[in-house]
Order: C-alpha cells, then sequence, then structure tokens
C-alpha cells in the first residue's frame, strides 16, 4: 500500500517537471520574461490532478494487473516496468480517445498543429496527438511502476 501511495506522489511530480521541462527547452527566454507568481499555482494544480489521476490509475488498474502477474510468478523489475509502460500508455490513450459525441454532436477542436477532432470524433492528426501525448504518460508510469517495484520488492 505504501508503494502505492509513493509511486502516486512521483508520477505527480512527475507531470509538472516534464510540462516545465518542455517548456524551458523549447522556450527558455519566454518562460523567464513571462514567470508570474500564478504559475506556481498552476503547477501545483497540476501536481494535485495528476496526484489524484496516478492514485486512482495505481489501485484501479495498476494493482490488479500487478496482482495477477505476482500470483503467476511474474515479478521481475521488466515485467513492472512494461506493464507500468503499456497499461499507463492504454488507459491514457483510452482517455484521450474516447467519442466525444454526445447524441449528435457536431464539436470540433483543434491546436495550433490542426484540427484534433471534427464533427465529434478524433482526426487522423487528433489519433496521432493522442498516441504522442499517450507515449509520454507511458514513460511516466513505467517509472512510477519502476519506483513501486522497487519499494514492493527491495531486500529489507
Amino acid at each position: 500500500m505504501f508503494a502505492l501511495f509513493v509511486g502516486s506522489l512521483v508520477g505527480a511530480a512527475l507531470v509538472p517537471v516534464l510540462h516545465l521541462g518542455t517548456v524551458l527547452v523549447m522556450a527558455p527566454r519566454e518562460l523567464a520574461a513571462q514567470w508570474q507568481a500564478g504559475d506556481v499555482v498552476f503547477l501545483a494544480l497540476e501536481f494535485g490532478v495528476a496526484w489524484c489521476v496516478f492514485a486512482i490509475g495505481l489501485f484501479a488498474v495498476g494493482a490488479p494487473a500487478w496482482w495477477a502477474l505476482h500470483r503467476a510468478r511474474v515479478r521481475s523489475r521488466v515485467a513492472a516496468v512494461t506493464l507500468g509502460f503499456v497499461a499507463t500508455f492504454l488507459v491514457s490513450l483510452i482517455l484521450s480517445s474516447a467519442p466525444l459525441n454526445f447524441g449528435d454532436s457536431t464539436s470540433s477542436f483543434g491546436d495550433s498543429g490542426g484540427e484534433t477532432i471534427s464533427n465529434g470524433r478524433l482526426t487522423t492528426y487528433g489519433w496521432m496527438s493522442a498516441i504522442y501525448g499517450s507515449s509520454q504518460t507511458a514513460v511516466i508510469g513505467a517509472i512510477v511502476a519502476l519506483v513501486v517495484w522497487w519499494i514492493a520488492y527491495r531486500r529489507r
């Protein structure tokens, strides 16, 4: 239980670190010039939401999946990291590509790269964005799985 709690904190901490790290790499001068006190609040909120998501994911998906692997005597570090990556990728992809049409929705959305949703459905660009984002999240999930495995299986 403690390992899952620590894992959820690690995952939650890595989300704003990845976000801030991406901004620092892409536009360090702009970040320095436009940094405001409210940005700290945003990062704290991002941490809080990520913690809720990782805690729910670990308890609802990760723990039952690991229980099945543990019962099958598959308990290696590689198995944990693989499970963390695959489970996080799939859950993230499912959540980011969930159908947006409630009835006859004609909603359309986009970002600076193009239209991601057209008439309530993901476009090709939308699928590529969802896969890319899910891959980033899956790397965090693999790190979380490694931390959980290390805490749960380390020799005391």
